[in-house]
C-alpha cells in the first residue's frame, strides 16, 4: 500500500519545465540546467534538451540581442554568429512573449499584469 501511494505521488507531481545546455554535442559534457530565466550567465552550449515549453537563448545579458528560440532537443546546436559561441542569458519563451506584449510577470506571485493596468503616477 505504501509503495502504491508513493507511486501515485511521483506520477501526479507536476514536471518542472526547463532547459539543459551541454557543452558537447550529443547531450554530453558539462551541463547547465535552468528552470527559470537567467539574465546574466556565460555558457557555451553544443547541444540542448528542452523539457516542456520553448526557451529563448540570447547573445547578451538581460536578454539583449537577437535571441534564438529553441523548442525541441538539439543534438548539435549551431549558434548564430552574433553569439560568438556563448549564451549570455536565457528565458522561457512565454515570458519573453508576455514582456513583448507589455505584461510584467511577478516572479514571486506568478501574476501577470499589463503595463496599461498599472496605476499612473499622480502629477
Amino acid at each position: 500500500m505504501r509503495n502504491l501511494l508513493l507511486t501515485l505521488l511521483v506520477v501526479s507531481a507536476p514536471a518542472s519545465a526547463g532547459i539543459t545546455l551541454f557543452n558537447q554535442p550529443g547531450f554530453t559534457g558539462n551541463q547547465h540546467a535552468l528552470t527559470r530565466a537567467s539574465n546574466n550567465m556565460s555558457f557555451t552550449p553544443r547541444s540542448v534538451k528542452v523539457d516542456g515549453e520553448a526557451w529563448e537563448l540570447c547573445p547578451r545579458p538581460f536578454f539583449g540581442g537577437t535571441c534564438l528560440r529553441v523548442d525541441a532537443d538539439r543534438t548539435n546546436l549551431n549558434l548564430p554568429r552574433a553569439f560568438s559561441g556563448t549564451v549570455r542569458s536565457a528565458r522561457p519563451a512565454e515570458k519573453a512573449k508576455a514582456e513583448a506584449a507589455g505584461e510584467v510577470k511577478d516572479d514571486a506571485t506568478g501574476d501577470a499584469t499589463a503595463d496599461k493596468d498599472k496605476p499612473k503616477p499622480k502629477e
